[in-house]
């Protein structure tokens, strides 16, 4: 009686199998940073202590609808009337939403008739004032952390909605200051 030979996997398939998971792997990491989530760096000091120049950031971008209190991306935001200067994408932080009313008295920012309580910030803005506005629909108003170094919708005006890339969720260089940034609204 001969013997019955038994059938063994030739060792390539294992890596035929490896490479079929390497490359949907890659083409998932790709849709995922392509089509929901965005890298972007800090550029200036507009949002110390929060974040700092050279940090880089997650962006959620996918079905996105900014809130007060929330850090966004915006874009192209100069439209060519304020040249260069605003050319590359801002960070800041929502203060108002369409429909708000904002002003500024003696530094305390007001934003529907109450006082912001702004933890985040590491010193108070100068003592300026801006007269009452109300955000218009599909707006925003962004203002930087830091108030006294930060060119923001005090200088340019509220803000188109479709000019939000997205809202920053995570801090990811440098690793030591890696964290998820929350909205303190919430």
């Amino acid at each position: 009686m001969a013997k019955e030979k038994t059938k063994t996997k030739p060792i390539w398939d294992i890596f035929d199998y490896a490479e079929l998971i390497i490359v949907f792997s890659t083409v998932c990491i790709v849709l995922l940073f392509s089509l929901f989530i965005r890298t972007t760096a800090v550029d200036g000091d507009s949002m110390n202590s929060t974040l700092i120049d050279g940090d880089y950031l997650f962006i959620r971008s996918f079905m996105y609808t900014p809130e007060r209190g929330d850090i966004v991306v915006v874009n192209d935001i100069s439209k060519g009337t304020y040249g260069s200067i605003y050319a590359s994408p801002l960070v800041k932080r929502v203060i108002a939403v369409g429909g708000d009313k904002i002003r500024i008295e003696k530094g305390v920012v007001i934003v529907n008739d109450k006082a912001l309580q702004e933890d985040y910030l590491n010193e108070t803005m100068y003592p300026t004032d801006m007269q009452e506005i109300t955000v218009g629909e599909h707006q925003i108003f962004i203002m930087g952390d830091n108030r006294n170094h930060s060119g923001d919708s005090r200088i340019f005006g509220p803000v188109d909605e479709r000019c939000v890339v997205g809202k920053v969720f995570m801090r990811v260089y440098p690793f030591n200051s890696f964290k998820l940034i929350t909205n303190p609204n919430k």
